[in-house]
């Protein structure tokens, strides 16, 4: 049986990262998560693999949304906070999800990569 991940440990998860998401967000990432459990099941993946891939997936889609994570602080009151967006962490969350989810039961989930296209003019006579 599928194992869920509840929205603690998903706050968990990002603030060990470092990065904050509004808990209204941070639910629908855990439920989008969570939905992959007869899949999980299916592709015979242990509860301990199950809840990292969900945690790592719920950490992709807070992120790669736009969580952010303080980059500096001062205060007395010169109050100032600068943030910094996790480009890349994202890819390194999608590598080790990628890599204990052999099966790509969160595939369906995951961002999809940025493609660059290439325009090539060449003239001649």
């Amino acid at each position: 049986m599928a194992i869920e991940i509840e929205l603690d440990d998903a706050r968990i998860m990002l603030n060990e990262l470092g990065f904050t998401s509004p808990d209204s967000l941070l639910e629908l990432y855990v439920a989008q998560a969570n939905s992959l459990d007869s899949k999980l099941d299916g592709a015979g993946y242990k509860d301990e693999t199950q809840k990292l891939i969900k945690l790592y997936l719920v950490a992709i889609l807070a992120i790669s949304s736009g969580a952010r994570r303080i980059k500096s602080e001062s205060a007395p009151s010169g109050a100032s906070r600068t943030f910094e967006y996790g480009n890349d962490v994202i890819g390194h969350l999608k590598s080790a999800i990628r890599g204990i989810d052999q099966k790509g039961c969160a595939d369906e989930l995951l961002p999809k990569d940025k493609a660059i296209g290439f325009f090539d003019v060449v003239g001649g006579c």
